[in-house]
């Protein structure tokens, strides 16, 4: 991969990037990131977060932050600032959205049974269309052989789930969902490649480190 400084920026028209360890430092928005964001967006740029992170996350991300939208849950929604206001469109339409809903709970009440110790994520009443089960952030470390349960339980069921080996060895949630999430969504971390100079940071500044740097303790699940 080239170095950022050697890439041309004239075709790039937006920039689609992924929040955890790759705008965040050890799981915070630094000042330096934030005002990247603003150049990117003041140079006319679309600037698009992709995240697994819940719907009430990207609300407030959509409303506050310098950025034309967000995508959420992996693909499952996004919010867009469209025709003078903020819009949430999703994938499914309300009624599938509610039987799925449905489908995870009973999901989750047959995990917990299964796997004494794990709870719901503390994002989870912020989510709308995936399901976010807990083995070690929140809730005593019920170790990596729990996590494995949860998960092969979230796949028999008929959910998506990663698999440890994907979430890196300081995983500390498992989410999963009822659906796929699209190529032209999970490829987003191309775009952090992509930003232009009016972005880039000041020599002697680091990129934020890779995704799987920072401790997570949580397993992820999408309908």
């Amino acid at each position: 991969m080239k170095p950022i400084a050697l890439l041309d920026p004239t075709p790039v028209r937006a920039v689609l990037v992924d929040i955890d360890d790759t705008l965040t430092t050890e799981g915070k928005l630094t000042a330096h990131a934030y005002a990247s964001l603003e150049r990117l967006h003041a140079a006319g740029l679309k600037v698009v977060p992709v995240t697994g992170r819940p719907a009430g996350w990207c609300d407030h991300i959509a409303r506050m932050w310098p950025v034309d939208a967000v995508v959420g849950e992996n693909g499952a929604f996004y919010f867009i600032h469209a025709d003078g206001r903020l819009q949430k469109r999703f994938s499914d339409d309300a009624a599938t959205r509610a039987g799925k809903r449905a489908r995870l709970e009973a999901i989750a009440k047959r995990i917990f049974e299964a796997v004494p110790g794990c709870a719901l994520a503390s994002d989870q009443a912020y989510r709308e269309t995936d399901l976010a089960i807990d083995y070690r952030e929140d809730v005593q470390d019920l170790g990596l052989a729990a996590a494995e349960r949860i998960a092969a339980l979230m796949r028999a069921a008929g959910l998506t789930a990663r698999a440890l080996s994907q979430l890196g060895p300081a995983a500390a949630r498992i989410v999963g969902a009822t659906s796929i999430v699209p190529a032209s969504v999970v490829s987003s971390r191309r775009g952090w490649a992509r930003w232009p100079a009016a972005a880039r940071r000041p020599p002697g500044r680091a990129w934020p480190s890779n995704c799987r740097s920072r401790p997570r303790r949580r397993c992820c699940s999408m309908a």
